[in-house]
C-alpha cells in the first residue's frame, strides 16, 4: 500500500504556499485594514456620532478578524490552531456589531436595551463553545 501524501506534516502548508504567494494575502488585509481603521477613527473624530462609535467598533473587530486570518495563512500549527479557535468569536461579534451599526445609522438613534440584550445573548454559544473546544484540545 502507498503512503498518503497528507501523512507528512508540512504537507498543507507547501500546498498552500505554492497556491497563494504571501504577497498577495498581505496585499489584501493590511491595507485594507489600514484604510478602514484610518476611516472609521477620522469619522468618529469628527462626527461624535454613536453611528460613527459603532462603525469604529466594526473596524476594530474587522482589523482582528483580519489579523487573524492572516495568522491562519502566514504561521505555524501552534498559532494556526489558536486562531481558529477564537476565529468564530470575532466573527459573531462582528454581525453583532454591524447589527448595531445599520439599526444606529437608519434610525439616528441607539437601540433599545432588550435588542443588545437579545443580540449580544447570541454571542454566549459562541463562547461556550469555543471554551469548551480549547479546554478539550487541552487535555
Amino acid at each position: 500500500m502507498l503512503p498518503l501524501p497528507f501523512n507528512t506534516p508540512s504537507y498543507a502548508f507547501e500546498v498552500v504556499s505554492h497556491q497563494i504567494p504571501y504577497q498577495l494575502l498581505l496585499l489584501a488585509h493590511i491595507p485594507t485594514t489600514i484604510i478602514s481603521l484610518a476611516f472609521a477613527i477620522w469619522l468618529y473624530q469628527h462626527t461624535k456620532k454613536l453611528s460613527a462609535l459603532y462603525l469604529l467598533l466594526v473596524t476594530i473587530m474587522f482589523s482582528l478578524w483580519a489579523y487573524l486570518d492572516l495568522l491562519t495563512w502566514t504561521s505555524n500549527a501552534k498559532t494556526l490552531m489558536f486562531a481558529w479557535s477564537v476565529y468564530e468569536i470575532f466573527s459573531t461579534s462582528f454581525i453583532i456589531l454591524t447589527y448595531w451599526f445599520f439599526y444606529t445609522f437608519i434610525k439616528e438613534h441607539d437601540l433599545p436595551v432588550w435588542q443588545k440584550l437579545v443580540s449580544a445573548c447570541f454571542l454566549i454559544p459562541t463562547l461556550i463553545y469555543t471554551t469548551l473546544t480549547d479546554l478539550s484540545t487541552l487535555a
